[in-house]
This record gives structure tokens, C-alpha cells and sequence, in this order.
């Protein structure tokens, strides 16, 4: 059956989630889904000048580190850890798919099985380490945030992530609440870079694609957001992000270059 809320039409089906499956109150699995922050940060009067009025972030490496090397450093070699990043080799981002797309943590587990056993072990730790893998906030990514809201634009969040991993960033980071509302792939089950993602997106926070910029960390998902519309950001560091930014006609205060 299709279930729907405010944010969704009837295109947009909505997964059942429980806080028992989550870890989560049902209040954020609703928010994870497109419901609007109930308490946003303060802003500034909204734009509407014609330019971009909406700036939507990633989460792993846009606003928060993520790292599997934190996990898996204890008892697997710098070199073993290369490798598990790499798909042709382990299956890691077949697997991170899996479970971003709302598939439970075990089908991780098994799909690097296929590739070889060293490589379902490696995944089975890692998963069960798995907020140790989070490093904080990304340098510069609350104060941009900030900077946007205090000049008036929206800003949202869209990410790739498993609904049982997503309840260990959710509780150690409070960039959430900062944004006025979110989606997360497992949530819905439907990830980057789908198109149909970005329309959903762009639906549920009620703005016009030609007026949004998504900032991401891969060069495909930008690509992606390009072709559903929306202006896009390659992040490589929090200062060339805002300074692109600024070139796309976003008003908020540059990078000091000199004295």
C-alpha cells in the first residue's frame, strides 16, 4: 500500500519504519523522510530575487567526517583498508548501496562474501564499530550553514545512509537541527544518484530546481543533481566550496585572502 504525508505526493512512496528498527524516535524517521524541521534556525527573510535560494549538503564528508579507517585501524592493515574501499576489490560500494537503498546491515555482509571471506569479516567489524567511523563535524560546514541562514537562503540535507547506521550520526552531531529539513536514502528507499531522488527532494522542500545548489563530495551525484535541474558543488574544501558558492550568486561573506 502507498502511504503519503505533506511532503510527498502520491508518486513518493513512504517505508514503513519503526524506532525499534531505527533506534529513532519516530519524529526524526518522519524527518529523515522529508518532514520539515519543527524548530529551524533562525534566518533572515527569504530571498526571491530570481537567484538561488536553496543550498542542499551531502552528510559523509560535506558536513560530517566519515571515515571507515577509524573502525577497522585497530586490527587491519593501512594497505587491507585501501583495498576494502575499493568495489573492483572488496564490493564495499556495492554493499554501502545495499544498505543506503533501506536493505538490512547483513546484506552488506553478504555481498562482500562474494568477493571473498577476508572481505565479509572486514565489513562485519567495521558495521559493528560502525560510529567510530564518524569524526566530527567537517571544518567550516556549521558555520556555512550558519552564513546561508543569516543571509536569508534554506538549507536542507540529502544522503546516502542506512536507517541503522543514520542513528549513530544522528546522536553525535547536531547538524541536523541546524537544517530546515533533510532526506536519507534508507528512509525512502531510493538513493543517489537516482533521479528520482532529486525530484523527490525538491517536492518535499517545496523549492524550484533552477534555484538550488546541491554540495557533494561525488563528482557523479553532482552530476546528478545537474541533470534533474539544480546547480551542483563538487566539495574539496570547505573554502573552495564557498567560494563557488559565491560565484553562483550566493551572498554570504567570502574567504579572507590577505590582511
Amino acid at each position: 500500500m502507498t502511504t503519503t504525508n505533506d511532503t510527498a505526493s502520491t508518486a513518493f512512496r513512504l517505508v514503513p519504519l519503526t524506532p525499534e528498527e531505527t533506534g529513532l524516535e519516530q519524529s526524526v524517521i518522519e524527518r529523515a523522510q522529508g518532514a520539515p524541521n519543527p524548530h529551524p534556525a533562525p534566518q533572515a527573510q527569504a530571498r526571491h530575487n530570481g537567484g538561488i535560494t536553496d543550498i542542499v549538503f551531502d552528510f559523509g564528508q560535506v558536513l560530517i567526517n566519515w571515515d571507515p579507517y577509524g573502525p577497522l585501524s585497530a586490527r587491519y592493515s593501512d594497505e587491507l583498508i585501501r583495498q576494502f574501499r575499493i568495489n573492483d576489490i572488496s564490493g564495499f560500494d556495492d554493499a554501502n548501496d545495499s544498505t543506503d537503498n533501506g536493505h538490512d546491515l547483513a546484506s552488506a555482509v553478504e555481498i562482500m562474501r562474494r568477493k571473498g571471506e577476508l572481505w565479509a569479516q572486514m565489513m562485519d567489524f567495521y558495521l559493528a564499530r560502525f560510529p567510530q567511523s564518524l569524526m566530527g563535524e567537517v571544518p567550516g560546514a556549521h558555520q556555512l550553514v550558519d552564513d546561508l541562514h543569516a543571509a536569508g537562503y534554506k538549507c536542507w540535507g540529502l544522503s546516502n545512509w542506512s536507517p541503522q547506521n543514520f542513528k549513530d550520526a544522528w546522536y553525535a552531531d547536531d547538524i541536523f537541527d541546524r537544517l530546515d529539513g533533510f532526506l536519507v536514502s534508507g528512509f525512502i528507499h531510493d538513493i543517489k544518484p537516482h533521479r528520482s531522488i532529486f525530484d523527490r527532494a525538491a517536492h518535499a522542500f517545496g523549492f524550484d530546481p533552477a534555484q538550488a545548489v546541491f554540495i557533494d563530495d561525488k563528482p557523479g551525484n553532482i552530476e546528478a543533481a545537474k541533470n534533474a535541474g539544480w546547480s551542483g558543488v563538487v566539495q574539496r574544501t570547505p573554502q573552495q566550496v564557498r567560494t563557488e558558492l559565491i560565484g553562483l550568486g550566493v551572498e554570504i561573506p567570502p574567504v579572507r585572502q590577505t590582511r
